[in-house]
């Protein structure tokens, strides 16, 4: 199992568990952040946010714990941000020990777990 957390602007995390082999497809990511995406560096090596490419001009809500992930790397994170790893060129979920990493950084204890649904599992 493989781990995709989702820091929200009011500090909470949503963690969605995904079986090994799996990924987030562009659809799915584009519907955590409300729209087109981008990459943005983290403090953390080997690991990135996935954000709404538009999200300033959207006014979407200012993102503490996410702009605090970045670490000055980007001057601020607005909506949610979905943290994924770098693999080659492939972004894929977290191992539990990078999950426990990003947890550190939420500003409250509002973890929930879910399954993510897929296309295949629509089947």
């Amino acid at each position: 199992m493989r781990w995709i957390p989702v820091i929200l602007p009011n500090g909470s995390l949503n963690v969605y568990a995904v079986l090994d082999g799996r990924t987030a497809t562009l659809e799915w990511l584009q519907d955590q952040v409300g729209g087109y995406i981008e990459t943005t560096p983290t403090c953390m090596s080997g690991l990135v946010m996935v954000v709404n490419e538009e999200g300033k001009l959207m006014g979407l809500p200012f993102n503490d714990t996410a702009t605090d992930l970045a670490r000055g790397l980007y001057e601020s994170i607005v909506g949610n941000a979905v943290i994924m790893e770098v693999k080659g060129s492939e972004l894929a979920p977290l191992e539990l020990a990078d999950l426990g990493k990003i947890a550190a950084f939420a500003a409250s204890s509002n973890i929930r777990t879910r399954p993510m649904e897929t296309e295949e599992d629509d089947e």
